[in-house]
């Protein structure tokens, strides 16, 4: 009887751990569902493809635009896209004369925005955000040689 009751106890013990084997097992699947399913979203219907599409819209083929995110806007728009590689808005401005300065957080190389919106030559035009927490702020360049012509 005692025997018995030994196995009966065991046994309860391994379903038990079985049992928590297996909620916590499907929990973590579930929560990794959650999560692609959340990204896939965000790089279908986000701020970064928003704003691609506006730049798309407001320039031609071949038009030059400067961002921290240049790759995106110089494929999906066949735009002559280049990096900020630096802070001296004025210097890039100068030697690439782009249309745009589009700023990204969290994707792309990290800039600071603050250098941005502190510039007389750029003019905040829109601003796109999505539940991602990614921001993209485009700005008009209004350079010294786009006001000779």
């Amino acid at each position: 009887m005692k025997d018995c009751l030994e196995y009966f106890k065991r046994a309860s013990v391994r379903r038990i751990i079985l049992g928590v084997v297996i909620f916590v097992s499907l929990v973590l699947v579930l929560s990794a569902l959650v999560v692609t399913l959340h990204q896939a979203s965000c790089s279908r219907d986000g701020a970064l493809i928003d704003s691609v599409e506006y730049i798309k819209e407001q320039t031609a083929e071949g038009q030059s635009i400067l961002s921290n995110a240049w790759p995106y806007y110089g494929y999906y728009g066949n735009l002559n896209a280049r990096h900020t590689w630096t802070e001296n808005i004025s210097r890039l401005v100068d030697e690439h004369d782009p249309d745009f300065f589009i700023h990204a957080t969290v994707i792309g190389v990290p800039y600071n925005r603050v250098v941005l919106d502190e510039n007389d030559i750029l003019e905040k035009e829109k601003i796109f955000e999505d539940g991602c927490g990614i921001t993209v702020t485009v700005y008009r360049v209004h350079s010294a040689k786009s006001k000779a012509i």
